[in-house]
Parts: C-alpha cells; sequence; structure tokens
C-alpha cells in the first residue's frame, strides 16, 4: 500500500491519513505551505476535494526528524532511527497515535484556512486540546493518554492572523507518547470515560477489513489476483462513512483523495461490485441516491453528508444496473417495491422535464448531466439528445416489467413492455442513420459529428435494439478504433480529437465497461464480454484502481483510488472467476 494514492482510514470514520508529496500538495489544501509528508484529511463532503487537516510527523525532543513509513489496513507505522510512531483507528473510528522509543514524540501542524481567520486551537483541559477547523465545518478533539502536550503557533506561515497551530506531545517517564483524535461538535463534548483509552486495547480495524474481505474471496475462491482485490475491497471499506447530515444509510465516497461524495451513477457500480456478497451495504449504495428524489423524480447530480448539489444530474442507469443486480442479489418484497415506486419518477423526470424540445425524447443540458463530461458529442452544443439516455430509460422499462412479475402485478407487465415499445420507435425513428444510432444537436435536430463512444452506449437496450444495428454496434466495438488491450476507448482510436489522457476523449472507463459488459449479456454476445472484462482487469492490475486508464497503454489516470473502479473490477472478476 502506497499512502499517495491510497488513503489509510476506517470504516465509518470521516478521517484519512494521506501522503502528499510535491506534486500533489497545493495551496488550496495546505494553505501557504506546501511541504511534502504525512496529512490528516477531512472526509466530509464541502467540495470537490478533501482538504488537509494537519500535517503529522515524528519528534526527537521536540525537533521533527526524518522517517519512513510502512502501511497495512491495520496500522502506518512510522520509522526513524530512535523509534516508532504508530497510527492506527479504534472500532469508534477515532484516531489513535502513540510512540515507542526514548524522546519520541508526534508533531500535528494544523493547517490554517486562507480564507478566513476562523481555525484555531484551545486547551479545554490538561489533558485536552479541541482544534476548531473551520473549513471542515467540524472539530478534533485531541484526548491525553501518555505524555504531555505544547501548543505553540507556526512560524512557517506568512500570514499570523491565520491563527496556525502547533501541537507537540512528548513522552513523559516512561518514554511513551498515546493519544486520541476525534471529530465532536462541541468543545467538551467528547466523553473522556467512554473512550478505549489505549492504543493497544483498542480493537484492531483490520480484524473488520479481514472479514469484509474473506467474505469477497469466498465468494470467488478462483480468483487469480487476490492482492489487487484485496486493494479494491481496501479502497471500498475505507470510503464507506457513517450515516451523518444528509445521510440515512452508511454511504461509500466516490474517493477519499479527491471525491468525497456521492456522483449519482458512480454509486452504482460500486453496488454492483458488492451486490449478493454485502447485501444491505450494496443495496444501500445503489439506492442511497433515491433518498434525496425529488417531486418531479430527479436525482442530483451528487451529494454528501453537508451538500446537495442540483446543478447537473447524471445518466439514469440504475435500471440497466439493477438488472444484473437483481441476478447478483435476491431483493424481498420492501426492496423491489421500494425500486418499483422511485425508477418510474426518475423515467417521468427525464421524459416530463428534460424534453425542452418536445420530440418526445429526453436530452442532455451538458456534459456533466451524460457523465461523459467533455465528449466530443458536445463540442458545439451543449444542448443534446443522446441515444444512450434514451435506451438507458428503455431498459428500465423491461426492468420494471421483470419486478412487476416478481411482486404478481401481471397487468403492469403490460403497461412497461407498451411504454418501451412506443419509446423505442421514437429512437428508431429519430436517433438511427444508416443503421446505427446518432446524437442530435437538441436545438437544430442536426446530427452530431463526432466518434465518442457514447451514441454506441444504446446497445443497452439489448433485444429492443434492431438485430442490424445490435450488430453494427457490436462490429464497431470488435473494430480496432474502439477495441485496445485494456478495453473500450471512449473515443475512437482513429479520431482527430481523440486524446489518450483526456478524461472522456479517449480513455477506457469502468462505467462504460460495465455497461458494454451488461449490453452484451442481454443480447447474447456472452464470450465477447467475457474479453473485455479481462481487458479492464488487466489495466487494473497493471495500474491500480484509478479513475480511468490510457486505452491504449493501460497508464492509469486521475483519480488514484476511485471506488466506483474498485466496484466494476470486483464485479467483473466475480464474473469471471466467482462461484457458479
Amino acid at each position: 500500500m502506497n499512502l499517495q494514492m491510497t488513503p489509510f482510514s476506517s470504516r465509518g470514520s470521516y478521517i484519512a491519513l494521506i501522503e502528499k508529496g510535491p506534486d500533489t500538495v497545493t495551496a488550496s489544501d495546505v494553505g501557504e505551505v506546501p511541504q511534502d509528508g504525512l496529512y490528516l484529511k477531512s472526509l466530509h463532503g464541502i467540495s470537490s476535494h478533501a482538504p488537509a487537516v494537519a500535517r503529522v510527523f515524528p519528534t526527537l525532543d521536540g525537533e521533527e526528524v526524518d522517517y519512513d513509513y510502512l502501511v497495512d489496513p491495520e496500522m502506518v507505522t512510522l520509522n526513524t532511527t530512535e523509534g516508532h510512531v504508530y497510527f492506527r483507528f479504534d472500532v469508534s473510528g477515532n484516531l489513535m497515535m502513540s510512540t515507542k522509543g526514548a524522546g519520541l514524540g508526534i508533531g500535528l501542524d494544523f493547517i490554517p484556512d486562507p480564507k478566513s481567520k476562523f481555525d484555531h486551537a484551545i486547551q479545554t483541559l490538561a489533558d485536552g486540546i479541541v482544534v476548531n477547523s473551520y473549513k471542515t465545518l467540524t472539530k478534533y478533539s485531541l484526548k491525553l493518554l501518555q505524555g504531555q502536550f505544547k501548543l505553540q503557533k507556526s512560524s512557517a506561515y506568512k500570514n499570523a492572523s491565520l491563527h496556525p497551530d502547533v501541537i507537540l506531545i512528548s513522552p513523559g517517564s516512561d518514554d511513551k507518547c498515546q493519544l486520541s483524535l476525534a471529530e465532536v461538535k462541541h468543545y467538551m463534548s467528547w466523553d473522556y470515560d467512554k473512550l478505549q483509552h489505549a492504543a493497544e486495547e483498542a480493537e484492531p480495524s483490520s480484524m473488520h477489513f479481514h472479514d469484509f474481505a474473506e467474505r469477497y474471496h469466498a465468494a470467488v475462491p478462483d480468483d487469480p489476483n487476490p492482492e489487487v482485490t484485496d486493494l479494491a475491497l481496501y479502497t471500498i471499506w475505507t470510503c464507506i462513512v457513517s450515516p451523518q447530515g444528509n445521510l440515512t444509510r452508511e454511504t461509500i465516497w466516490m474517493s477519499n483523495t479527491h471525491f468525497p461524495g456521492i456522483w449519482t451513477w458512480d454509486q452504482a457500480y460500486v453496488a454492483l461490485g458488492l451486490a449478493g456478497i454485502y447485501p444491505k451495504l450494496a443495496y444501500d449504495e445503489l439506492m442511497g441516491p433515491y433518498d434525496f428524489q425529488d417531486e418531479y423524480g430527479q436525482l442530483p447530480g451528487s451529494f454528501s453528508d453537508s451538500t446537495v448539489r442540483w446543478n447537473f444530474s447524471k445518466p439514469p442507469v440504475q435500471g440497466l444496473v439493477l438488472d444484473s443486480f437483481i441476478k447478483l442479489q435476491e431483493l424481498n418484497r420492501k426492496q423491489l417495491t421500494e425500486c418499483y415506486i422511485k425508477i418510474p419518477k426518475q423515467i417521468d423526470y427525464w421524459l416530463n422535464y428534460a424534453d425542452l424540445n418536445h420530440d418526445g425524447l429526453p436530452e442532455y443540458q451538458h456534459g456533466n448531466d451524460s457523465g461523459y463530461d467533455n465528449s466530443t458529442v458536445f463540442d458545439k452544443s451543449e444542448y443534446v439528445t443522446s441515444p444512450d439516455l434514451t435506451a438507458y430509460l428503455i431498459r428500465s422499462y423491461d426492468v420494471l416489467g421483470e419486478i412487476a412479475a416478481k411482486l404478481g402485478r401481471k397487468a403492469d407487465i403490460v403497461k412497461w413492455d407498451t411504454l418501451a415499445a412506443e419509446l423505442t420507435k421514437r429512437f428508431v425513428d429519430k436517433l438511427v442513420v444508416n443503421d446505427l444510432p446518432v446524437a442530435r444537436d437538441g436545438l437544430t435536430s442536426e446530427v452530431v459529428d463526432s466518434k465518442s463512444q457514447l451514441p454506441l452506449a444504446a446497445l443497452s437496450m439489448g433485444s429492443r435494439l434492431p438485430e442490424a444495428i445490435r450488430k453494427n454496434i457490436i462490429a464497431l466495438y470488435h473494430s480496432t478504433d474502439y477495441l485496445t488491450d485494456y478495453g473500450i476507448a471512449t473515443e475512437s482510436t482513429s479520431s482527430a480529437k481523440y486524446e489518450s489522457h483526456s478524461y472522456w476523449r479517449g480513455p477506457v472507463w469502468p462505467s462504460e465497461m460495465a455497461n458494454i459488459y451488461i449490453a452484451l449479456k442481454l443480447v447474447h454476445e456472452d464470450e465477447f464480454a467475457a474479453d473485455l472484462a479481462k481487458r479492464f482487469c488487466r489495466a487494473v492490475i497493471q495500474s491500480g484502481i484509478r479513475e480511468n486508464f490510457d486505452a491504449q497503454t493501460g497508464t492509469g489516470y486521475d483519480d488514484t483510488a476511485h471506488t466506483w473502479t474498485a466496484g466494476a473490477y470486483l464485479f467483473f472478476t466475480r464474473e469471471l472467476f466467482g462461484s457458479k
């Protein structure tokens, strides 16, 4: 494990430990002094990145000393010439810190908010300090268990009015330091008497992770790459946050590095990777966005414990994913009913409130709505009727028909089939040219000139798509324009607009690989689907749990520990090697 790539955290906690190198520290992260080192990081979703809270470092007789570190799911160990500093989480998600070595202590340099003067530390008791971290909208309470505190102002920052505070913990007569760091709402709200006061007495968080991982391994006994699987599982496990603020369920962040929140299609692929093995967690992850569904049926583009963003929506892939989800995890009647109520409202939103040109087909109002933020489909107009969107809705109708059958609502089966057939006819009439799906400008109805993979995602409607169109899409997927050693490129590699590292203008993405895999299975292209799954897993094995991958080299790009990549990898690994 590498803390520059994968933050150290624990299930349920909003605290992480991450390494910042010279290329990853920014002024927005740490104020005016971008230093290398290990940082405590907030996982509250108050922005598009998780702010650094404090730099942590070992000290000897009060002076900072050099170190290297080792990390596993249970503990981070800083190694110095004089001894060791240990970081681990207790069962409550509090961070436990301790030292072993003569004169060895711990330093915490709390990072001020460069935009305000409200961050500060106050000593509340002889053995307690509370840090008011205004930029993360929380407070951190430090409880000294062994040793002694020293609170001082940092001289490293140019603007002294920012009130940065350095806390130095030095050992007592027994040459040991121990302290706990917890989030609190009030200066005196931490009930110290209920804490497990010593790090060695805290139940190791790795025991929880071990149990979590073993459940997956039991379901996939022939996994040829268990260490990669463990990294995928750890990425997800550490991104699970407890219900708080807006959240009423355990929720899995997209990432503890740059994306502490839910983007309302990413989570569907995380849920798919967990389905059937972690049933409650998987179902909560799939359905969590529907807790925010508005009166029109729209889901927000993203949400977190402290934010709900309606600026954009995201593609309604839940129906497509739910089809595979139900094959992996049987839903009870209450869960089926919840899906049956909320998914039709989502469909109605797109058909009733996102069809601004009134042609009977929904449009994306911006590339961000499609999930393909900067796709070439949106180069000339952000207002586009894209085939994938209608295809997702048609597939959702068919899944509702399957749920209706499970619920014994026979009359509804006919209703959903009729609606799917009517929408399919409009799709073929308006979004197909020369037996291939095309996107159209939402204002002019002109065909969009693009070699993006996005229109080809119409394969998601499965057998509803006329055979000639299906064959042409599959032929393109087999062609060197899109098929690479690592999956399907999101822009044709022969396109003049193809870029290897360009978000949705070339790289391979986990969401699209999962969607294409599911679509191929719907049209009985099982062998090709399995081949694509292997290609995507090859990219993950080579480059890690990255947000996306170079289509031609497999190099990982952007976020370094992204849960939808982990979810897609786990889904494919189980499909390829799991117990049948």
